[in-house]
């Protein structure tokens, strides 16, 4: 695949690259980005010659790998000694910024999926679809809005169903 002639290609070239296959990683490695997309994977040499009007952009003494998956968070949550207090006490906008923030910080860290279990109200929905929408920086969101819980259950505060026992 040489990828669409209407976009360019930018090869991203470091001294190893780790596929994810579980291979030993390859020395002189690239990944050929074209828009937001992966189109090759290999050897810089290789990619070079595959894509010769390629920008290429070097990263010596780097290792270039997948982005990270982290499968349990809740991103609008505070890092603080009282997370379950924060997120009842603070205002929408603060907890939907505090997600941006988070969102971003673990973007920046190699993260690009975060599987969130829940969020009050619709501030985790909102926050995937910003990122998706180009809106805001921050990995793919996988989330799940409020969470189903027994009543007082676990995170019942992030007002989650039921939303009160029944009689």
């Amino acid at each position: 695949m040489t990828g669409n002639p209407e976009k360019s290609v930018t090869l991203i070239c470091a001294d190893r690259l780790i596929d994810g296959s579980g291979r030993e990683p390859l020395a002189r490695g690239a990944v050929a980005v074209q828009g937001d997309r992966i189109v090759a994977v290999g050897e810089s040499g290789e990619l070079a010659a595959r894509f010769p009007d390629a920008a290429r952009v070097d990263y010596p003494g780097a290792t270039i790998m997948p982005g990270m998956v982290d499968s349990h968070v809740h991103v609008t949550f505070s890092a603080s000694a009282v997370p379950f207090e924060d997120i009842q006490n603070d205002g929408d906008l603060t907890v939907g910024l505090r997600g941006a923030i988070n969102a971003r910080d673990a973007l920046l860290a190699g993260v690009t999926v975060l599987r969130d279990l829940g969020g009050r109200g619709r501030t985790t929905l909102e926050l995937r679809n910003a990122i998706a929408a180009g809106a805001i920086p921050g990995p793919r969101l996988l989330v799940c809005g409020r969470p189903v819980t027994i009543p007082n259950g676990h995170c019942h505060f992030l007002g989650g169903w039921p939303r009160a026992c029944p009689r």
